[in-house]
């Protein structure tokens, strides 16, 4: 009985996405909408790299060219946006993602931050490998597995961090990394890690009718004769739980995946693995976790979650974002104000966190509250994180003379605070989320095998007909092309 009913809502999320890819393809006939194709990407990304590249001092007219790149990247990012739709990978969702990421990027590195003198790069020279000044190595690969990781996360190589700091200028010789077979090998080893721990949640969110679209469904317990309303706390909090933990190994699924590829690349190609990255790519402090230690929910709470534990991948941005802010539009008073910095810092990071995310559920194909839902969501974690920075650092520094907390007593209140307030604003964007069909498997390890010809019985994959990439003809030849989406 129960897998008939998991097949019954399987199938009609499989009649809903099939149903909305033929009314897709309408609008596409009638030049409403256009699929993504390869040359939008290239130009909304080309353009602020080459210029990224350029020397000031043989460039003249060099910010002018940096804002004009800026407005170009903001312009054909926005065409995007408003223009290209597809069913493919979550509804389009990922559209919305990868465009207004480029805009945030480009105008962070050409206007916020400056390329040319603020970063070192990992370059390799006859074998061995050491930062070097970004004058020196114009097209030298900017691997963001390591420069934009977590504070408190994997360390870069030890001689790197060594020569950072000048310490007896020593460098990262190849005997320092690993084999690139084994470095491939332990990718592999995390990627199956990864897809089976993902196999085994599917197990309870493939019961589920909500992780399917129907977020007025009622939990039915798997295995028992349970039933709790859509209203009742215990199903808020159990699909709640499940969908924290999806996103969790879905991201640590998809990095796991991107760094196969990259290390198979490396390692079978070695000659053109190096002409793409200029770096030795087998080191295995390049690849760490891309959560940090669960320890910091508990340290630190909310900040702890999101500024230590989750995936720091817009770090760089939010932080180039806040500071140019704080040097550029504040008063010097103010400047030096620690509780105003980082009060400036929480809202603009979580401001900006929920703009992608709100473009991304915009882009998807779907009839979602992107602002209302997704956008809010992200802006009362802001509000939550103020809030905190200002109890602790302002309230209770003032209420130590006074009270006394134990370490133990501040972590359990930390793990409290965090389950009741994922638990009241979890569902703002987790609703949200289950409307764009986000939560379906699409690229999970049984779908993909599935998407290669295999079978299974009683699959919870949900999938378009067909394949994306192909050639594509519009109406115009800006719509004209290889389709990637």
């Amino acid at each position: 009985m129960h897998h008939a009913k998991m097949i019954s809502h399987v199938q009609l999320a499989q009649d809903m996405m099939l149903a909305k890819q033929v009314e897709l393809d309408l609008l596409y006939d009638q030049g409403v909408y256009c699929p993504l194709l390869l040359h939008h990407v290239v130009f909304l990304f080309a353009p602020a790299i080459e210029v990224g590249m350029m020397r000031r001092q043989s460039t003249p007219y060099n910010l002018q060219i940096r804002l004009i790149t800026i407005l170009w990247t903001a312009t054909v990012g926005y065409w995007i946006i408003q223009h290209c739709r597809t069913v493919y990978f979550y509804n389009g969702f990922v559209i919305g993602l990868v465009a207004s990421s480029a805009i945030l990027r480009a105008t962070s590195l050409l206007l916020f931050r400056d390329p040319e003198t603020e970063f070192l790069r990992v370059a390799e020279h006859r074998g061995e490998q050491e930062p070097e000044n970004g004058d020196k190595a114009q097209t030298t690969y900017y691997s963001t597995v390591f420069n934009w990781g977590h504070a408190r996360g994997d360390p870069c190589h030890r001689r790197l961090v060594e020569q950072l700091n000048d310490a007896d200028n020593k460098r990262a010789k190849a005997s320092d990394f690993a084999a690139p077979m084994m470095t491939l090998l332990r990718a592999v080893l995390q990627l199956i890690k990864a897809s089976l721990t993902l196999e085994l949640l599917s197990i309870f969110t493939s019961a589920d009718p909500y992780f399917y679209g129907d977020i007025t469904a009622d939990l039915h317990v798997p295995g028992l004769r349970l039933t709790f309303p859509v209203s009742s706390p215990f199903t808020q909090t159990w699909r709640t739980l499940l969908g924290i933990f999806r996103m969790c190994l879905g991201l640590t699924y998809a990095k796991c995946i991107f760094n196969t590829i990259t290390l198979a690349f490396c390692t079978f190609l070695p000659k053109a693995g190096y002409t793409v990255f200029r770096i030795q790519t087998h080191g295995v402090w390049m690849y760490p976790n891309p959560f940090g230690p669960a320890i910091m929910l508990l340290d630190d709470g909310l900040i702890g979650a999101w500024g230590s534990f989750w995936h720091q991948a817009y770090r760089f941005d939010f932080n180039s974002c806040a500071r140019f802010i704080i040097r550029s539009c504040l008063p010097a008073s103010y400047q030096g104000s620690p509780p105003f910095k980082a009060t400036v810092h929480v809202l603009v990071a979580f401001s900006l966190s929920g703009l992608i995310h709100a473009l991304a559920s915009y882009t998807q194909f779907a009839e979602t509250n992107a602002f209302t839902g997704v956008g809010w969501f992200f802006l009362l974690q802001g509000f939550g994180a103020v809030a905190q920075v200002l109890w602790t650092r302002v309230v209770l520094r003032k209420l130590r003379g006074y009270v006394h907390v134990s370490r133990r007593t501040a972590r359990i209140a930390n793990a409290v605070f965090l389950f009741c307030w994922f638990c009241v604003t979890g569902p703002v964007l987790f609703d949200e989320y289950a409307r764009g069909l986000l939560w379906v498997p699409a690229v999970s390890p049984r779908c993909l095998l599935q998407g290669l010809g295999m079978s299974f019985a009683g699959s919870p994959c949900v999938r378009c007909k067909g394949y994306p990439v192909q050639f594509w003809k519009g109406n115009s030849w800006w719509t004209s092309g290889i389709r990637l989406l």
